[in-house]
């Protein structure tokens, strides 16, 4: 799946609150359509020393009609960092396809953040 930047016309470098429209194609060729990725930071309630970030899209569009992603990161007991995708989707008759998806990217994703952790962000440093 790609994301193509229409309104504005380039992701930012750091996502703040705001809507942001982009262009969707499967496998980077069929067209989707266009979806608003919806970004907030939500507040979080923390009690002492706990150390946590959230970030919300709550997108729309014409194929997906809800995605609604919360990104969790926080501090455990045990001194490790917790990383959580909570996903909600409707895109009517697709919605077990766009579930299927959402579910294979996030794993993947969070496959490839703990290979980045394992090998000490080595990869992450030489970009820039």
């Amino acid at each position: 799946m790609t994301f193509t930047p229409l309104d504005p016309e380039s992701f930012p470098t750091i996502w703040n609150d705001g809507r942001y429209l982009v262009s969707l194609r499967a496998l980077g060729i069929l067209p989707l359509g266009k979806q608003w990725i919806d970004v907030s930071k939500p507040t979080v309630k923390t009690t002492p020393g706990e150390q946590r970030y959230q970030i919300r899209d709550e997108g729309e569009g014409i194929l997906v009609s809800q995605w609604d992603h919360t990104i969790t990161i926080a501090d455990t007991e045990e001194g490790h960092t917790q990383y959580i995708d909570e996903i909600t989707v409707d895109a009517g008759i697709l919605t077990l396809f766009v579930w299927v998806y959402a579910n294979v990217f996030c794993r993947y994703r969070q496959f490839r953040l703990r290979l980045l952790v394992n090998r000490g962000f080595e990869s992450f440093r030489s970009s820039f």
